[in-house]
């Protein structure tokens, strides 16, 4: 179980079971790193764009093979892309921009598909 704190000092935000299909929380002012994900196995979108998420991308986020859409755009996270995402072939959209992440897209990911 994993609690975040807004950056108001308010309320909290419990990661949610595996049984969980989608997770949006943009705009949220969540300021926290994100933890493993791994375990949300039936997750087909996750959205936290626009909060205060630093850190890097787990490398666990390849275990969503489900995932559909990804938005962690204007956050401060770190790093590398994870190539562990080539293993998520059911992701449609994925928007990262607006973060400091460094290195090279991973290759599979930088080609445009016909959705």
């Amino acid at each position: 179980m994993t609690f975040c704190i807004s950056a108001s000092g308010r309320g909290y935000m419990q990661w949610p079971t595996s049984e969980a299909h989608n997770l949006e929380v943009g705009g949220s002012k969540l300021s926290c790193s994100l933890p493993p994900i791994g375990n949300l196995t039936f997750l087909r979108g996750l959205v936290l764009s626009n909060n205060h998420l630093h850190g890097t991308i787990p490398s666990d986020i390849g275990l969503l093979l489900w995932m559909r859409h990804l938005n962690l755009s204007t956050n401060s996270l770190q790093g590398e892309i994870p190539v562990e995402l080539t293993n998520c072939s059911n992701l449609r959209t994925m928007d990262l921009t607006r973060n400091n992440l460094t290195g090279q897209i991973p290759s599979i990911l930088a080609i445009s598909r016909n959705c």
